[in-house]
């Protein structure tokens, strides 16, 4: 792995670990702005976006989430990432996704 590629991903961790304190205060828009940076860093990190997808459903972000939940579960399935999924493309009537 390449220094600037080590970096994204140093960087991004840390933007998930500032959303996650903004999340542990209640501050979900700051929260989303942090996981928005963490995946535009680390596009490959299904953590960051399984955050990201908490935080836009949060805030009735709903497209943003189920995006988010999608390539959270394309990078890492795992009952949490489909179960993210499921639960919000039922939401939003989307079943074909479902």
């Amino acid at each position: 792995m390449d220094l600037l590629r080590r970096s994204r991903l140093a960087v991004g961790e840390a933007a998930v670990d500032a959303g996650r304190r903004s999340t542990d205060q209640g501050d979900f828009v700051q929260a989303l702005e942090h996981y928005r940076t963490a995946t535009r860093l680390a596009p490959d990190s299904a953590t960051a976006q399984l955050a990201l997808g908490e935080a836009a459903e949060a805030l009735g972000e709903f497209d943003e989430a189920l995006s988010a939940y999608q390539a959270a579960a394309r990078r890492a399935p795992s009952t949490t990432t489909w179960l993210r999924l499921g639960e919000m493309a039922d939401r939003m009537g989307q079943v074909d996704v479902a």
